[in-house]
């Protein structure tokens, strides 16, 4: 994950922002956004009975990841004063941690179904990070979920990968301050597993100034014109 080397970095002219910022979900109903989601990508797939089964296949996704968009909602800070670990886990609720933290600091958590949280930093904590490994490619739409449970979601920019992509966020969720959030969509190796995480960044709690790509970062593959999440 690369969300600590791009805090700096990361934003969008205004105009940019205004494109991207996608509505909140929150009164959305299933038939609304499966209609949103096919008018997107229609272009793309140049089928409409095709690009009906992709958006009822993006709505499952989405529901299916409610879950773990709920508990980082929860987790986000509802001031600027950042918590400690006891604090933020109390918030989220129950989650089987482990006894004590690793040497570096890091309280691991099991969510089952095969994800896994992981919090940075006991005083105060700095990351709070969610991760599923398992078989085969990820089915899940955290950024869908969040808005769908009232969040406002602004995408800012995205990385290709040879095996994947990242996508940043600056995520705003009812009633508290934004942050930033990274979700990494790793595709299955050469054993079959595939990965998808979301790392919550806790200790930048404001959006960065107006700054284009460096020409290094472009060349990583780093673009404010990120592909369809549908």
């Amino acid at each position: 994950m690369r969300l600590l080397a791009l805090s700096a970095s990361l934003a969008m002219s205004l105009a940019a922002q205004a494109a991207a910022q996608a509505p909140s979900l929150a009164h959305e109903s299933p038939g609304q956004f499966i209609a949103r989601c096919a008018r997107e990508v229609s272009p793309a797939t140049a089928a409409p009975p095709a690009a009906q089964m992709r958006c009822r296949m993006a709505f499952s996704r989405m529901m299916g990841t409610r879950r773990i968009a709920q508990l980082l909602l929860d987790a986000a800070p509802p001031g600027r004063v950042r918590d400690d670990a006891a604090t933020l886990k109390q918030r989220i609720g129950p989650i089987k941690w482990a006894a004590a933290p690793d040497d570096k600091g890091i309280m691991l958590g099991e969510l089952g179904e095969g994800w896994m949280a992981f919090i940075h930093g006991p005083r105060p904590v700095t990351f709070v990070v969610v991760m599923w490994r398992g078989e085969g490619a990820h089915s899940f739409a955290l950024p869908a979920a969040l808005r769908w449970l009232g969040a406002k979601v602004d995408p800012l920019l995205c990385q290709t990968k040879a095996n994947g992509l990242d996508r940043v966020y600056w995520v705003t969720p009812p009633g508290k301050p934004g942050v930033f959030l990274e979700v990494a969509e790793t595709e299955p190796d050469n054993e079959g597993m595939g990965e998808y995480a979301a790392s919550m960044d806790l200790k930048d709690p404001d959006r960065p100034p107006t700054q284009p790509l460096t020409a290094q970062e472009r060349a990583e593959g780093y673009t404010y014109d990120c592909p369809s999440e549908f």
